[in-house]
């Protein structure tokens, strides 16, 4: 679900990054249409919503957590072989296991479930997809990434300005999950009009284990910047 989400949003920032106006609604209803059947019912509650109530974050929330609960169903129903012996009569929680309710009415469910869309949320923001060669580029390159969401570096010397962050999750493409630990801004060296000059970049997160920096194009489009690829490379062009 992680690698089918990305895709889906690296395909819409492409779109984007050429000039098609590609709203959110867009890419959670194309989102939904690309599911399988066993999401049918997700599916028809989430249409039946109105779409002021809608955004693709919500969307991702409750896609990982039907995913999450169609793996504790599983599980309960293992559980419930392996407590077959059971008398019939006898009220038993196939979820924390303890008498005198059923599982739908279990409140250590409810709390991790809350949990854990809670979770979904905050993983989301840091989701992004990048399948590179380590040896294709050098520790200095900034990789302009269709796919991430945050700009990421995991050079801390860099940063000229940087404060310590309660670690997030950030899941890269082949399900490797690394953690960021601060952000800030980096001074970095770029072409602009034929000149090299020293620019700004904020509200980068600081990755230890990554093996490149990556610039979000997500991240320079919702700032207001214009992104263009062509055969000779990326540009990048303010207002």
């Amino acid at each position: 679900m992680l690698v089918h989400i990305n895709t889906m949003k690296a395909l819409a920032d492409q779109l984007r990054s050429i000039e098609v106006n590609i709203m959110d609604e867009d890419v959670y209803m194309v989102l939904l249409m690309s599911l399988p059947p066993s999401f049918d019912n997700l599916v028809t509650s989430l249409e039946s919503m109105s779409t002021k109530d809608v955004d693709l974050q919500f969307v991702v929330a409750r896609l990982f957590h039907e995913v999450s609960k169609t793996k504790e169903c599983e599980s309960s129903e293992t559980t419930a072989l392996i407590n077959k012996t059971h008398k019939s009569n006898e009220k038993l929680c196939f979820y924390c296991k303890k008498p005198r309710h059923f599982v739908r009415n279990c409140l250590k469910k409810k709390g991790d479930e809350n949990e854990k869309v809670n979770q979904a949320c905050e993983d989301h923001e840091q989701m992004f997809v990048a399948a590179l060669s380590a040896n294709d580029h050098t520790t200095y390159d900034w990789i302009v990434n269709s796919g991430a969401t945050q700009h990421m570096t995991f050079e801390q010397e860099w940063f000229t300005t940087y404060e310590r962050i309660s670690p997030r999750r950030v899941f890269m493409g082949d399900d490797t999950v690394l953690e960021a630990i601060g952000k800030g801004s980096i001074k970095a060296t770029m072409q602009v009009g034929g000149q090299f000059t020293h620019k700004t970049i904020t509200q980068i997160l600081h990755v230890p284990k990554m093996k490149n920096n990556l610039i979000s194009v997500n991240k320079l489009i919702s700032e207001g910047f214009k992104v263009e690829f062509d055969k000779d490379g990326c540009k990048v062009n303010d207002n």
